[in-house]
């Protein structure tokens, strides 16, 4: 775990806490509007930011949703080049709602085979 990343991820918790603040639609503007930085990372970087935001919550003041989670990485790996998608989807019975990311449709802030029942929502 490299300690200078949880903290980035600390923050970005922190910083998509507050978006929420003004609704979702703010939410929603604050992802889709920030587009992949030039440069990618090497490919270790996804599985070291994911990581990180997973480590975050366990420090971060409140409990943090599967929403707060898939924002602050989209954001962390478009930040470093990688054209994340955030994922919102449902299962309509028991009915629930879930949020994940994405790099290129392969799944990489979740379990997979938890996702098997949800229906994709919305893309961002």
């Amino acid at each position: 775990m490299k300690p200078l990343l949880l903290i980035r991820a600390l923050g970005e918790l922190l910083v998509v806490d507050l978006i929420t603040r003004r609704g979702f639609k703010a939410l929603c503007t604050a992802v889709t509007t920030m587009k992949p930085a030039a440069r990618v990372a090497p490919a270790a970087v996804v599985k070291d930011v994911v990581e990180s935001v997973e480590y975050a919550t366990v420090f971060y003041f409140r409990h943090a949703r599967c929403l707060q989670r898939s924002v602050a990485v989209t954001r962390m790996l478009r930040r470093r080049g990688f054209p994340a998608t955030l994922v919102i989807g449902y299962r309509p019975m028991p009915i629930d709602s879930h949020a994940w990311v994405e790099l290129d449709g392969v799944v990489v802030s979740d379990r997979t085979k938890h996702l098997e029942d949800y229906r994709v929502l919305d893309r961002w």
